[in-house]
């Protein structure tokens, strides 16, 4: 019998000791899984800056929690510290920053930051695309096709098996460039990715050497060209002005967008005007013929931008000339004529 309450005791104080170590295992996970929950950040290399909002969590201190928007020169302004800067700082690099600094008024602090509200994302493009620039995106899942089509699309001079996103890694403290195959990505022969633009992030589309037309005329269709290109057209032409056309339109699509030519069109000179990537401005001379197949040498395809001028035949000039010399006569042969009537 006294065995048995001997081990009957050994037991409860093995059960009591297992519930006590239970409880404190319970309480563990249970708060690392409510930490992952508010705290864990997808993207890993997302990088700090003036505009984010961040909120930020004190273990068991709640007094100094607070919800800061990250200034303009980097800093946050938090309870009993003051400033601390984080600007360039991804999401762990500032919880350590910020532990590291609350460090002096507690003791051991278990910091938690959850990014809130992302800044709007700035970026700019360059290349081949219609209209390159500076621009910015509200969206934080924006991407880089999004980023061509708010830059008005692609050119019909762009290489979209050559489209470079530059981008600074923060780690490295260096730019970082990457290029994308579009192209493979449209033919079904690679995997198709369309990356994320990060704040900072700068978009190039090169120039294409050499595409067949068929290349040209499938590349027209997708929704990374440009839908509308604005032409101006003057001269003999039925409805002169600036003209909107579809990005594959030619020359013989402006021609029949204006109205067509007039009676006094010469059909030999019609002059192509087109400012160059340089600067310069090029002219070419084309004879129309409506029969033309599209992209021909005698049928170019226009670019944002041309200006084409019609000039007036020799039937033209001849009548205008008549006109023009006859035109100061007329008053003295009324006057003539009225002289003549009254004195009949």
């Amino acid at each position: 019998m006294g065995i048995v309450f001997k081990i009957s005791k050994y037991f409860v104080s093995v059960i009591s000791v297992f519930i006590f170590l239970s409880n404190s295992i319970i309480i563990k996970p249970s708060y690392c899984e409510e930490s992952k929950k508010e705290n864990i950040f997808n993207n890993k290399n997302y990088v700090l800056d003036a505009g984010d909002k961040i909120s930020i969590r004190i273990f068991q201190i709640d007094k100094y929690n607070s919800d800061v928007v990250i200034l303009p020169d980097g800093n946050i302004n938090l309870p009993r510290l003051g400033l601390i800067n984080i600007r360039g700082l991804k999401i762990n690099e500032a919880q350590d920053v910020i532990s590291n600094a609350y460090k002096k008024i507690i003791k051991n602090p278990i910091i938690y930051i959850n990014l809130l509200e992302a800044r709007p994302i700035r970026f700019t493009i360059s290349g081949q695309v219609l209209n390159p620039g500076f621009y910015v995106f509200d969206n934080q899942m924006s991407t880089i096709v999004e980023a061509i089509k708010l830059a008005g699309g692609i050119s019909d001079q762009a290489d979209i098996r050559k489209i470079v996103l530059n981008r600074y890694n923060s780690s490295s403290k260096r730019m970082e460039m990457k290029n994308y195959n579009f192209w493979g990505m449209l033919n079904g022969e690679l995997l198709s990715v369309d990356p994320i633009i990060y704040d900072g992030d700068s978009i190039h589309v090169e120039k294409i050497t050499n595409a067949s037309p068929s290349d040209l005329i499938s590349l027209s269709n997708t929704n990374l060209s440009s839908q509308n290109i604005s032409i101006n057209i003057i001269g003999e032409i039925n409805s002169p002005g600036l003209i909107n056309l579809r990005s594959n339109s030619t020359l013989n699509d402006a021609i029949v967008a204006g109205g067509g030519l007039t009676r006094y069109a010469n059909k030999r000179k019609i002059s192509l005007f087109r400012l160059l990537n340089n600067g310069t401005v090029s002219k070419k001379v084309y004879r129309y013929d409506l029969m033309e197949s599209f992209n021909s040498s005698k049928n170019p395809k226009l670019r944002n931008k041309d200006v084409i001028i019609i000039k007036p035949n020799f039937l033209a000039q001849t009548e205008r000339t008549i006109s023009d010399m006859t035109r100061p006569l007329s008053p003295a042969v009324n006057a003539l004529s009225i002289y003549k009537i009254f004195n009949e």
